[in-house]
């Protein structure tokens, strides 16, 4: 399993969007929960809209939860095991932090290979992607679509 750390500067206000998940908008986390993109190939990487976000007992937030990324290959389905917490004091300062788990079709696959998820890159928080907007997200080294 891989385990990447990062510090944040601050964690982004989530904007009012109709529709996302309430661990999503609470407070000052912005999270993954509930999103799901799309890749340029039309895989998808979806994150569940269960999770936690409790306070941390020092006036700071704690959210976690999970998602995964698949792809069908034709002979196997790649599947790649997500998990996240996101921890953010009181002052605004926060570490992200994601861990993952490959299937041994992803483990074979050479593009999955080389498509690191890794949240040490996510300075602001998790990444601010408007829903149907394209861009390099911090976390996934690869051009996503934001598809909620």
């Amino acid at each position: 399993m891989k385990s990447i750390l990062g510090v944040t500067a601050a964690i982004v206000v989530s904007g009012g969007l109709s529709g996302a998940s309430a661990l999503a908008m609470q407070d000052e986390v912005t999270t993954p929960a509930g999103r799901i993109y799309t890749t340029i190939e039309g895989s998808e990487i979806r994150f569940s809209a269960d999770g936690e976000l409790r306070p941390d007992g020092d006036g700071g937030q704690f959210a976690s939860g999970s998602g995964y990324y698949s792809q069908d290959m034709g002979f196997c389905t790649a599947h790649v095991e997500m998990s996240w917490d996101i921890q953010v004091d009181s002052d605004g300062n926060g570490t992200t932090r994601l861990d993952t788990s490959k299937n041994t079709c992803a483990e074979m696959d050479p593009y999955l290979e080389e498509v690191s998820f890794d949240a040490s890159d996510c300075i602001h928080g998790w990444d601010s992607l408007e829903i149907g907007e394209r861009a390099p997200v911090c976390w996934a080294s690869i051009d996503l679509t934001r598809q909620n």
